[in-house]
């Protein structure tokens, strides 16, 4: 350890421990001493081993090796079990690691051992510390320290339970970073173009780049000013409402009530920052603190911490003073100083957080009574969803309400549209068109039916649910009954093609994105369940087409089927309630998806699947009545079967998607159906010709129910849910438009021929499947293990 200069760290909460142990933990370490404010957590170390441990997953590291020392305060207020001198050593590397409320009390009693060639490195939460330290520790700005700031994304939290568990174990919940600068705010300028003004700087940063586990990157002045004012924006929601409502961050994105709150918040942020002096050489600065970019971030960090409580709540907890002066506070702060009103964080920044502000209310008056009230409205709210209500996420009978109503939507659509088949053998025996012509038709309404959801969905999330509903209910029955008194192709391509696919278009992508907002953990379920309305309509619409167009002709039958859908969309539309509250702002689509590799990988795999999967739907009927000379009762029936037999995967495969993960289960289901369409070629039999038609039915109903799931796991917020399946459906749309036509032509070439087609339709799913298994490596990586 010749040469190495000792590290002072003062803060041992969570991340002074981490750091300490990080520190020890390299190859060639430096020296350490803890600094100790408080006898008893002096005594506590003495009891416990005089070793750091961290928990990482199911591995335990301890490390020992500290020295340790008393502030001047802890001395006068007892004895300890083991005294210990009062030491005067300079300090020449301070890494600072308390509360930032406390930081400016903890600075003055070091003040006589730090000098203009100290190093002082915060690592703390907050901004506005820094302004305090210079005006209350070093006003002279010649003798001040070189200062260090840190933006640390690592989730942890001590482990500690009970009043003897060990404050020195530490959970390493969420492996982040730590981006190390100069802040511009009290900073001695260095020597040529280095930031760095003294040697303990240089030091102290190249010493905590070494420790490998930290992942610090040097930044600029400037870089950093922008990520700390980032990082502030996310704490100023997660910690004051997880610390209002003793809840995990995840739970914000369950309420509506919080989500409102969040955004009040957030929108005065952005207002603060946009407006700041220092920010305006920024070029991209409009864009990088608008609200809807800032409001993306907190949805991010709150989906991937979602089971991690802030450190506010756990200052709440431990009933200590919390940073709220330096989170919310700062922001107010500098709105005062631009003339911007800061109601929402201002009245954030007053609340009472301890136990009893959630048990008797909060007490504020004046301009904030409002607030108030709706903060007060928020928390019983949010009570009443704790308890059991039907607002709860993943219970109640709304949720499962809207599971009901969701598959009355899917009957009527998808159900609709999969029994095609059935008029693909009527139309082609009936009417003198190719069938590749005829395939049109229902390519044009399942693209429709895709490609109208890029709009639709952002309509549900701009809160449009109830008359986007209708309009697409009333364009889907008007296609239906028109398409009744059809006597040529450009009527039936109108009609069934155009007008119904509009329509469903409009029903269909807001309802599957409402029900996804109603679920976290038994999203795949719930799903699942609402698809099998798929199956069950691609089993009634085709038997009533084969038993009622021999008796009533073709036009009654179908006004028959539009009274059917009648009945069925009425329901969605008095009981599907929005869950999330409206998105006013934004994009209609969320573009910044095409920017995301895990989620265009994911899309192209389904791309080329759905290519191939409306070609056998489509065109199995036509192969049993062209190649193995089957009637069309006979081959109506097949379509029952391949429609029918996917009610079981829909609620099965979900079961297990929710535990393992819809990304984990799609790529195998994918793999099978691979293998399923290349078994086709081999078919000669009418028993064969059933087998695979059940088989292929299990398995495209395993995929299909996944896919909406998937997609919604990829989404990092809830309320982009609407317009991130949009897009998605938009994309997929082209597949359901050119493949089933592709296929058509390529058997076409060659009468009753299905060879080529058949190749093209299974290794278009073999590469989907590829595809999928990039998606989700590049995700999550090799490991089996992690749900995703």
């Amino acid at each position: 350890m010749t040469g190495r200069r000792r590290v002072h760290i003062i803060g041992l909460g969570s991340i002074g421990l981490l750091v300490a142990h990080s520190l020890r933990n390299m190859q060639d370490p430096p020296p350490v001493s803890l600094i100790f404010h408080r006898l008893e957590l002096l005594q506590q170390w003495q009891r416990h081993g005089q070793q750091i441990t961290v928990q990482d997953g199911r591995q335990l590291s301890s490390k020992e090796g500290f020295e340790v020392e008393l502030t001047p305060a802890a001395h006068q207020s007892g004895d300890t079990l083991t005294p210990l001198p009062i030491s005067e050593e300079p300090i020449d590397c301070l890494l600072v690691c308390t509360k930032a409320a406390v930081t400016v009390a903890a600075l003055k009693r070091l003040r006589p051992r730090l000098s203009p060639e100290s190093c002082i490195c915060f690592l703390q939460n907050g901004m506005g510390t820094i302004e305090d330290v210079n005006m209350q520790c070093f006003s002279d700005e010649g003798n001040r320290p070189q200062y260090l700031q840190g933006v640390i994304t690592h989730g942890t939290h001590l482990s500690r339970s009970g009043p003897d568990g060990n404050p020195f174990l530490v959970t390493h919940a969420g492996h982040g970073s730590i981006s190390l600068g100069v802040p511009s705010n009290g900073a001695v300028t260095g020597h040529g173009n280095s930031p760095y003004r003294n040697s303990s700087s240089i030091y102290i940063s190249d010493v905590l780049r070494e420790a490998r586990n930290l992942g610090v990157v040097c930044i600029s002045s400037e870089e950093l000013l922008q990520q700390l004012l980032e990082k502030l924006a996310v704490n100023c929601v997660i910690n004051p409402l997880t610390a209002l409502l003793d809840i995990p961050n995840g739970t914000i994105n369950t309420h509506g009530g919080l989500v409102q709150l969040m955004r009040s918040m957030i929108k005065e942020v952005s207002s603060v920052f946009l407006s700041l002096q220092e920010l305006s050489h920024v070029s991209n600065l409009e864009h990088r603190f608008s609200a809807d970019r800032l409001e993306q971030q907190c949805h991010k960090v709150i989906q991937t911490t979602s089971k991690n409580i802030s450190s506010m709540l756990a200052d709440v907890r431990g009933a200590k003073p919390t940073e709220i002066d330096y989170i919310n506070g700062y922001v107010v702060r500098r709105g005062k100083e631009l003339g911007i009103v800061c109601k929402t964080n201002e009245a954030m920044s007053r609340l009472r957080f301890d136990r009893s502000t959630r048990k008797s209310g909060i007490e504020m008056t004046g301009r904030h009574r409002k607030l108030a009230s709706l903060i007060r409205a928020t928390l019983h709210s949010y009570s009443k969803q704790k308890a059991g209500s039907l607002d709860s996420p993943d219970d109640g009978k709304r949720a499962w309400m809207q599971v009901a109503m969701a598959w009355f939507v899917v009957f009527c659509t998808w159900g609709y549209v999969n029994s095609f088949g059935s008029f693909q053998t009527y139309y082609s025996e009936n009417f003198s068109y190719g069938s590749s012509t005829i395939s049109w038709i229902g390519s044009v309404q399942v693209w429709l039916t895709f490609f109208i959801g890029a709009f639709s969905g952002r309509l549900l999330d701009a809160g449009f649910f109830r008359s986007t509903f209708l309009v697409g209910s009333i364009l889907q029955l008007l296609g239906i009954l028109l398409m009744s008194f059809s006597k040529q192709y450009w009527h039936l391509m109108l009609t069934q093609g155009v007008l119904t696919g509009i329509g469903g278009g409009l029903i269909f992508c807001p309802a599957m994105a409402l029900l996804a907002s109603y679920f976290t953990k038994d999203r795949a379920l719930a799903v699942g369940v609402a698809t099998t309305g798929n199956s069950v309509g691609g089993m009634i619409y085709p038997v009533v087409a084969r038993e009622l167009l021999p008796e009533l002709g073709f036009a009654w039958t179908v006004r028959i089927i539009a009274l059917l859908n009648l009945a069925c969309l009425i329901l969605p539309l008095i009981y599907m309630r929005p869950k999330i509250p409206p998105r006013t702002a934004g994009p209609v689509v969320d573009w910044s998806a095409l920017r995301d590799p895990v989620f265009m990988l994911f899309i192209a795999g389904l791309f080329l699947a759905l290519w191939s999967v409306y070609y056998v739907f489509y065109y199995i009927g036509s192969y049993g009545a062209e190649v193995l000379s089957l009637p069309y009762s006979s081959s109506a029936i097949v379509i029952m079967i391949i429609n029918g037999i996917g009610v079981p995967p829909r609620i099965i495969v979900p079961l297990l998607a929710d535990r393992v993960g819809a990304l984990n289960i799609i790529v195998p289901v994918a793999l099978c159906m691979a293998v399923v369409t290349y078994a086709w070629l081999a078919i000669e039999t009418i028993t064969g010709y059933y087998v695979f038609a059940c088989l292929f039915g299990i398995v495209n109903a395993a995929f299909q129910c996944l896919m909406p799931t998937a997609i919604a796991s990829l989404t990092p917020e809830l309320d982009l849910i609407g317009a991130r399946l949009g897009l998605a459906f938009s994309c997929l749309s082209f597949a359901t438009l050119t493949g089933p036509p592709i296929g058509g032509v390529l058997h076409g070439a060659r009468a009753k021929d299905f060879v080529a087609a058949q190749i093209w339709a299974a290794t278009s799913i073999f590469v989907a499947s590829l595809l999928l298994l990039a998606s989700r490596v590049k995700k999550a990586g090799w490991n089996l293990k992690t749900v995703v």
